[in-house]
């Protein structure tokens, strides 16, 4: 399931349904899907991706992969419960033949230029890249995301083979994550690939140069230090300056040309526009010969716990997650999800940097590429089966473990917000408490950064869907999960499960200010200030609690006499009888401070009970009325309620129709044939405005033509009338003589 804004997106089988979520609402909920028409998937849908320009959907099999271009908006308006949309095969020879490794994952790059660079992962970690536009059967690019040291392995093993699973993309402001793909393995193995990029990208501007400003301080550094020479180090900062420098020249001739070559009538339909401000586009730099490296496995420090000893856990899903407020370094996060309802949250904190084959003796000498894990989060699956299920014999539930695979779903509203759906329901995750604090650790050293770390918190983890039934019963899967972020659908999550049945919830907007507003809101007016309403009740006894004087609790209160006191000596008697005479009437002073309170706790008693009199009359009198009375205002209130939500969703969505109305399908036609007729007139080296200017040179040329003729016939014509020395009289004459007797 995916969703193209206000359009839902359902894979049954082997079709696809999509719906208008804005018509079912304005409908009252009863809204109707259309199935999309494509002959060509004859195979079961496993996964569906939305391009970014959101005019194109990919469709994942076990060894096929379509693309299918999505109706435009409008469609619902179509009698027909069919649409027709266009489909065509992805690579069918690398992945249809009965040799070709299993599909793992399918993806848009999201720098891919006009939205149309497909990544296909398949399990034996080939990652290839696919060009839409240009060509569907063969990839623009190969690479494995594997060593060469273990694709070349070989030999029996007891151990689950390797497997990959996901892929996910980075992003970064100044390092290489924006040009790194990361692959994740069945066993929890991280690998990753840099520089990677499609053939032809669309990238920020500002990580260009800000890469190029780091690279070159970097080789510097490295350079300056002829204390400690490293050549081998020096060698890959000149490989790294040298692509980035490609980069730069690229910018250099885009910015001096002004505009790119113009794209097929079918680019301009399916691509998003161009670039938008701040960004360019690049092609693959091949100015390095040597090919790239794979690096990995990273190292997890620590090593991540086992949730369950007996139960042999694997991986399924690889998010990748940027924290970034512009204030420091940005704050690179890993996630990986496991099959028993374990996430493991990891930090990017040696950032990878592009390397290369030659470079791979440099990464041997040195540690291994490293992830700082720092927590473990426990969805509880396995702990909820087991206060359902009574024993640990075969069941639904249990069997269902063993293909139980998360995954990952961003929000779209919150970075720092995301949601896991497994099989048996639907988790949050958030993390935006310790960000802010571990980003502060992060620029201590020593004692101090471990202390800060034991101090962050951890994150907040909420079960949003639970499919978990207390009755022995079937369960449904949940096979898919979108975030609704519209002003008119509002922000809520939508879950379908196993047997189409579809779950909503409405997700709360974060109101910060909320709090302090209702806080403030909250306190005591002043004595000048008038209030209408009734005065909180304010108890006589205040808000600290009353303790006992030290009098009271204390042992040593009289001073004991000496053992053995002499018979005479009257002063220490009389010094003793002083000092109880005056604890005696310390004493009297406290006893009267408890008695006061003692008073003022029976006048706060007598109080209460009052008002507790007061409230029970009241409440008396309202359960005694309340039904004839209460019951249809109560009635009343709703109906008022219904009616205002009603009005106020007309309100809106008359509202929305005049700031962006949805055009019919005669506009839709009229649209298309603007846009046709435009690439007509100015689109290529065939159109009207290219003919038009060939014609007006093809006129000037024949222009001079024509006047060195005529100068030339004048010419002519001038001798031979003096030659022959016949006058205009004598032929006209001849031509009179001539048409009488044309014979």
């Amino acid at each position: 399931m995916c969703l193209r804004r206000s359009d839902l997106i359902v894979a049954v089988g082997n079709k696809l349904r999509i719906m208008s979520l804005m018509d079912a609402k304005a409908d009252e909920g009863k809204g109707t899907y259309k199935t999309l028409d494509t002959s060509i998937i004859h195979f079961e849908i496993l996964e569906i991706a939305l391009s970014p320009t959101e005019k194109m959907l990919v469709i994942g099999g076990a060894h096929h992969v379509a693309v299918v271009v999505l109706p435009k908006p409008g469609y619902s308006k179509i009698i027909s419960p069919e649409l027709k949309c266009r489909c065509f095969a992805i690579g069918p020879f690398f992945h249809s033949s009965p040799k070709a490794s299993r599909l793992a994952r399918v993806d848009w790059h999201p720098f891919g230029e006009g939205g149309a660079s497909l990544m296909v992962l398949t399990e034996d970690g080939t990652l290839r890249e696919y060009n839409v536009f240009e060509d569907a059967e063969e990839p623009k690019q190969t690479v494995n995301l594997f060593p060469p040291s273990l694709r070349n392995s070989r030999g029996y093993s007891m151990e689950t083979p390797r497997r990959a699973v996901a892929f996910a993309f980075g992003w970064g402001r100044d390092d290489w994550s924006s040009l790194t793909a990361f692959c994740l393995t069945n066993k929890g193995e991280v690998f990753s690939m840099c520089p990677f990029m499609p053939k032809r990208a669309v990238l920020p501007v500002s990580v260009v140069q800000q890469l190029l400003k780091s690279t070159e301080m970097s080789l510097k550094s490295v350079v300056d230090d002829t204390s400690n020479p490293q050549p081998a180090l020096e060698a890959r900062y000149q490989q790294q300056l040298k692509y980035v420098k490609t980069l730069e020249r690229q910018l250099k001739q885009d910015n001096k040309n002004g505009k790119r070559k113009a794209a097929s009538p079918q680019k301009l339909q399916l691509s998003a526009s161009g670039p938008k401000a701040g960004e360019a586009g690049f092609t693959l730099p091949t100015t390095v010969k040597s090919m790239v490296v794979a690096q990995g496995p990273y190292r997890i420090i620590p090593e991540s716990p086992e949730l369950d000893d007996s139960i042999e856990s694997e991986a399924t899903d690889l998010i990748y997650l940027v924290y970034d407020d512009d204030t420091s370094d940005p704050l690179n996060i890993l996630g990986i999800a496991w099959d028993n309802g374990r996430v493991d949250i990891c930090l990017d904190l040696d950032r990878v940097e592009g390397m290369w084959i030659p470079d791979s003796a440099v990464r041997s000498q040195q540690e291994a590429p490293s992830l700082f894990l720092y927590e473990t989060i426990d969805l509880g699956i396995a702990s909820e089966l087991a206060s359902v299920v009574p024993s640990k014999s075969t069941t639904p539930y249990l069997d269902g473990m063993d293909h139980n695979c998360p995954v990952f779903v961003r929000d779209p509203v919150y970075p720092d917000t995301l949601y896991v759906y497994h099989n048996y329901g639907v988790h949050c995750v958030i993390i935006r408490k310790w960000l802010s604090s571990l980003r502060a650790a992060l620029s201590k050293d020593g004692d101090e950064l471990s202390a800060a770390l034991k101090e962050a918190k951890m994150s907040e983890v909420a079960c949003m869907v639970s499919t978990i039934s207390s009755v022995y019963e079937q369960p449904h899967d949940v096979t898919g999960l979108v975030i609704v972020h519209d002003v008119y659908l509002s922000y809520g999550l939508l879950v379908i499960t196993s047997p189409l049945k579809l779950i909503a919830s409405e997700l709360n907007l974060r109101v910060d200010s909320l709090r302090d507003s209702t806080v403030a809101s909250s306190l005591p007016e002043g004595p000048g200030t008038p209030n209408k309403r009734s005065q909180a009740y304010v108890s006589l006894l205040g808000r600290a609690p009353f303790q006992l004087p030290d009098l009271f609790t204390r042992t040593d209160n009289i001073p004991a006499a000496s053992a053995k006191p002499a018979i005479n000596d009257l002063r220490t008697f009389g010094t003793q009888a002083e000092a109880i005479e005056i604890q005696m009437s310390d004493f009297a002073a406290e006893a009267n401070r408890v008695q006061d309170r003692l008073i003022l706790q029976r006048k706060e008693l007598e109080r209460q009970l009052g008002t507790l009199v007061v409230i029970q009359k009241k409440t008396k009198e309202v359960m005694q009325n309340g039904e004839s009375i209460l019951q249809p205002r109560l009635a009343q209130v709703l109906a008022e309620q219904k009616a205002l939500l009603k009005r106020a969703d007309k309100v809106l969505q008359q509202m929305m129709n005049h700031a962006q109305p949805t055009i019919t399908e005669a506009e839709v036609e009229w649209i298309d044939e603007l846009e046709r007729m435009e690439q007509e007139f100015d689109g290529n080296e065939d159109s009207l405005v290219a003919r038009r200017d060939a014609v007006q040179w093809q006129i000037v040329s024949i222009e001079a033509e024509l006047k060195r003729l005529e100068v030339q016939d004048a010419v002519l014509g001038k001798s031979s009338v003096r030659e022959s020395g016949i006058g205009k009289s004598q032929l006209a004459a001849i031509d009179q003589r001539l048409s009488l007797h044309p014979g």
